[in-house]
């Protein structure tokens, strides 16, 4: 611990002095140092606290506010333990010799099958796909969102862009300039090179500009396994826990706050019990109302804390310790409200249905909001007549577009179920009679699945679903490249 402004501690002379001056017999006193006028000020008539305590007391405030002025930090040292996305440059390579059937499909298929693996995972990855062949092309930028990177990777025309040679400086490059504003610069290069053995000038620019990089070779010669994705992605996490842990950051925390807080509580404490009220038991109502005023400031600052937990897990899809804290505050129709969409995302669709009901208000709009999750809760639970009851009390209230197209779906599954057990009904097969037990058997029939794959879709969902269906335009950014490598490979 240590002090940002320390010469305010050479004030601490004044209230030791006055301290030792204190300790001086009983028979000097105080009257000979102060004016009658202060003397009557810093005096209490209230028998609980004596002149003496009450000095002492002033003295010991006094002490805190110079602490306080000084300002106590300390240090604090620790790892961030937030998971950091790991940034990831991916160069494919787009040379010609990619397109060689040696691999099935092809190298290039084979390479492209490699980056969904990758966009698979369950890693805290930030991904950008570069091209590579004698030039380099920025097919997406660095993003967390890995189903993005995914679909233009699928859909580029790779047959546009091919070329004839391979120059490795393109790729190396190319991830220089993407990963620019990151300390950590970590490339995979997707390609029928084989290794680094042989480019000096190469390996010696890696050195230089401190790039991690990990070549997964895409030729018949190389032996694959279905971990070497893991293996990469294995190294990735191992590097950047020990970067991290090489950055540790000194982090200050500010203490001032706890000698100021209790010098004002001291100072309450003394004029609290230094007015002269004529009835004790007011004496203490007004103490507990102060107790209170303090309880109540220590639960608000509670709840704020809870609160902001509660909100960051959920937006982390930490939706069980979001649910922890959500109930650690009061039960508010707010409250209730965020508890059921946490729930929800748990998948506990009974008590959420319960809790949604419970923050229904008068606010029309909220209301419509509340019924169109319920509505979906119960389309979770194959409960579709429900799930009609509480679509239709919500567009009752407000017009809303997804309502309307939720439950057009369930009436449709709700009317194809019908007409399915009606014609089931209608031919229905006779009765078996078996010769042995001489009692009916009912033949086997197939049980009728609802596919709700329509319902409760995500705008990012409908997106994606509707450029599926077209044939995408995918710009490339071409990037300046200075270098060509000596050894560049022919098709």
């Amino acid at each position: 611990m240590y002090f940002n402004h320390p010469f305010f501690l050479l004030l601490l002379t004044f209230p030791l002095a006055l301290f030792l001056y204190s300790l001086r017999p009983k028979k000097q006193t105080l009257s000979s140092t102060f004016s009658p006028a202060i003397l009557k000020t810093i005096s209490v008539n209230f028998q609980l606290i004596d002149k003496g305590l009450k000095y002492k007391l002033f003295l010991f405030v006094t002490v805190l506010l110079i602490i306080t002025l000084a300002q106590p930090v300390l240090n604090h040292s620790s790892l961030n333990r937030k998971k950091k996305n790991i940034p990831l440059v991916i160069a494919l390579d787009i040379s010609k010799s990619m397109l060689k059937d040696d691999l099935y499909p092809s190298r290039l298929e084979f390479a492209l099958s490699k980056i969904k693996t990758i966009m698979q995972s369950d890693s805290n990855l930030r991904v950008g796909l570069l091209l590579f062949a004698n030039n380099a092309y920025v097919a997406h930028p660095l993003s967390e969102d890995k189903s993005s990177v995914l679909f233009i990777s699928k859909n580029i025309d790779y047959s546009k862009v091919m070329e004839n040679r391979t120059n490795l400086f393109a790729a190396l490059e190319g991830a220089i300039l993407m990963l620019k504003d990151y300390k950590r610069k970590n490339l995979l290069i997707l390609s029928d090179i084989g290794s680094l053995e042989g480019f000096n000038d190469e390996s010696e620019y890696i050195k230089d500009y401190n790039l991690s990089v990990n070549i997964m070779s895409i030729s018949a010669t190389s032996t694959y396994s279905s971990d070497d994705i893991n293996v990469v992605l294995k190294k990735l996490q191992k590097n950047s826990q020990e970067v991290e842990e090489k950055d540790n950051k000194t982090t200050t925390i500010q203490l001032f706050y706890f000698p100021l807080a209790l010098a004002l509580f001291l100072l309450l404490f003394i004029y609290t019990y230094a007015l002269e009220l004529k009835n004790k038991s007011v004496n203490l109502l007004v103490s507990l109302f102060i107790l209170s005023l303090t309880t109540q400031t220590k639960a608000s600052v509670l709840d704020f804390h809870h609160l902001s937990n509660a909100e960051s897990s959920f937006k982390e899809a930490q939706y069980t310790n979001a649910l922890i804290s959500y109930n650690k505050l009061s039960q508010t129709q707010d409250i209730l409200y965020n508890i059921a969409n946490t729930q929800y995302k748990l998948g506990l669709y009974h008590v959420a249905i319960k809790n949604y009901m419970k923050s229904l208000n008068t606010d029309d709009v909220f209301n419509a909001k509340v019924y169109y999750n319920v509505a979906n809760a119960y389309v979770k639970l194959d409960k579709l007549h429900l799930a009609k009851k509480y679509y239709k009390k919500s567009l009752n209230l407000v017009q809303d577009i997804q309502a309307q197209e939720n439950l057009k779906q369930v009436l449709l599954v709700l009317s194809n179920q019908r007409h399915k057990d009606s014609k089931e009904d209608k031919y229905k097969l006779p009765e078996r009679i078996s010769v042995k037990k001489k009692s009916p058997q009912k033949t086997l029939s197939s049980d009728y699945i609802v596919r709700l794959d329509k319902i409760v879709l995500s705008e990012e969902e409908k997106i994606l679903k509707a450029l599926k269906n077209r044939k995408p335009i995918i710009f490339l950014r071409k990037l300046d490249i200075h270098r060509r490598s000596k050894n560049v490979l022919q098709d």
